[in-house]
């Protein structure tokens, strides 16, 4: 596919694209959302989006992920419930924003929409945590899941709930004490598999006793 014409004044394509993509989400379910119609919206043609993204889904995952407040859980990790008043400080207006769009996937009548918040929240704790996925054990990844699960269904109910502003009472009360213990509890396990990892070892060579040969006995 022919690159699309590069424009040098406003948004960029892709910026414009996601951008249409949140306004037709305050207008429709996710599932009613076409490539025409983000086409429309965006100004741009089918092709252009196309060329950016291979279809609905990625643009659903893109806009979201460009709202994610990424540092927050290693801030909550160090900080607890005041991580979030250093982040609001950074632009309150863009925060809110941020917010909303985030509480709108996780209160979406689409399962894949939910799916992308759980997964994000997954992905944004473990990196935190400095672990890679695949090293999760069985019990650590269910107790995962079921907190990212949680956490979802939690801000799925949260429409018109200043989610910044509850969020540090929640990560201050037992239960989000819980959390960040339980995040801090996978991770101390994994150091501490780390550190019992025997450094490599190399045979010994047997030394020669005449003539540079072996001495096997």
């Amino acid at each position: 596919m022919a690159r699309p014409r590069k424009d040098d004044h406003g948004p960029s394509a892709r910026a414009r694209i996601e951008e249409a993509f949140w306004k037709l989400l305050e207008q429709k379910d996710y599932d009613g959302i076409t490539v025409s119609a983000l086409a429309r919206t965006a100004c741009v043609s089918p092709n252009t989006i196309y060329y950016h993204y291979a279809n609905i889904e990625a643009v659903a995952r893109s806009a979201f992920d460009e709202n994610l407040v990424k540092e927050l859980p290693a801030l909550i990790l160090r900080e607890s419930g005041a991580a979030f008043e250093r982040v609001i400080s950074y632009d309150m207006e863009s925060i809110d924003e941020r917010s909303k769009r985030i509480i709108a996937f996780a209160s979406s009548e689409s399962g894949l929409l939910r799916s992308i918040v759980v997964d994000s929240f997954m992905e944004m704790w473990l990196k935190a945590i400095e672990i890679n996925p695949l090293d999760l054990s069985f019990d650590e990844r269910v107790r995962m899941e079921f907190i990212a699960n949680g956490a979802t269904s939690a801000l799925g109910n949260m429409k018109g709930v200043d989610f910044f502003e509850f969020s540090p009472l929640f990560f201050n009360s037992p239960l989000g004490k819980g959390v960040i213990a339980e995040m801090k509890a996978i991770k101390q396990r994994h150091d501490e598999q780390k550190s019992k990892v025997p450094p490599e070892t190399h045979p010994i060579k047997p030394q020669g006793r005449r003539g540079g040969r072996p001495d096997w006995r």
